[in-house]
Parts: structure tokens; sequence; C-alpha cells
């Protein structure tokens, strides 16, 4: 299980990574994790600045989680997952 505060620092790194910024932890809010996700994946959403984003990426064997290109996207409606 990951942690939100694990979490958050995934979507940070995932941000700068993939959008050039990188929010304030504090900035990243109302994580939720997917109930469907495999225990080799993680699924979840979260807002920035009233931005909803999804976060989607393997667990390898290690347990360490990629958070490069095409792990990361923005809501168009992030009321959609709420």
């Amino acid at each position: 299980m990951i942690t939100k505060a694990k979490a958050k620092k995934l979507a940070q790194e995932a941000l700068f990574l993939e959008y050039g910024f990188q929010p304030t932890l504090k900035d990243i809010k109302n994580i939720e994790f997917s109930d469907c996700a495999m225990d080799y994946e993680i699924i979840m959403w979260f807002e920035v600045n009233h931005n909803g984003y999804e976060f989607s990426s393997v667990i390898d064997e290690d347990g360490d989680i990629y958070t490069g290109e095409g792990t990361i996207f923005k809501e168009k409606n992030n009321k959609s997952w709420k």
C-alpha cells in the first residue's frame, strides 16, 4: 500500500517530468486511489490548484514506481472522479 505522503511525492515528480512544474506537497490535495488497480500498478487521482490529474503507473519487483512520460494527465473535468 502506498501512503499519501509517498503518493504526493510521486505526483510532484510526475508533474515535473511531464509538465515542467513542481507544486509544493501541501498543494497536492484530495488524493484518491483506484480500488481496481492490481498489486503491480498504481492508479490515483488528485488536485493541484483546483485542477484534477490522474496518475497511472506500474510498480516493479523492487517496489520502484515509474513517474516518467505518459504516467500523468490533466483531467478535463476533475469532478468526474469524485
